[in-house]
């Protein structure tokens, strides 16, 4: 396992055993929604920083384990979604904390800005783990801003 800190969060994760598990994964999304549709072709133009970013931890970012829309704006979709590695969450501040003591909601604590419109943090909640992906399972929540590149007019 290889420890890394990235910005208050330190992890520890296996870089090779998530690379492989990516690489076994299908490319298809399971959702075939403009919004899916549009993720999947947008995500080959990310910035290099932000592949560099990903190649380090060993995911590949046209397989997300979830995908959605926060907001759709001149032309730009705010994707928020997810991402698992191999690997575990060692300490920092959950991405996900309580708007209130008294309340079940949650909100997003300060993201880590990779680049302009690509945002990474970790929680220890896990959600949507692709079938047959080792444990132990990190998630990487993510918030991106991609071109609306499909002929299709948007719709949510």
């Amino acid at each position: 396992m290889i420890k890394k800190q990235i910005a208050n969060w330190i992890i520890e994760f296996d870089k090779e055993t998530t690379k492989s598990t990516y690489a076994a994964m299908p490319l298809e999304m399971s959702c075939n929604c403009n919004i899916c549709r549009n993720f999947s072709t947008a995500i080959s133009m990310i910035p290099k920083e932000v592949c560099v970013f990903f190649e380090e931890l060993g995911i590949e970012p046209a397989k997300p384990s979830e995908i959605y829309e926060n907001i759709f704006e001149n032309d730009y979709v705010l994707y928020g979604g997810f991402y698992h590695i191999v690997g575990n969450y060692l300490s920092g501040d959950d991405i996900w904390q309580p708007i209130s003591e008294n309340s079940k909601n949650q909100n997003t604590t300060s993201f880590f800005k990779i680049i302009d419109g690509f945002q990474i943090g970790f929680t220890r909640d896990l959600a949507l783990i692709p079938k047959n992906f080792p444990y132990p399972v990190l998630q990487m929540e993510i918030n991106f801003t991609l071109p609306w590149i499909l002929d299709d007019a948007y719709n949510s």
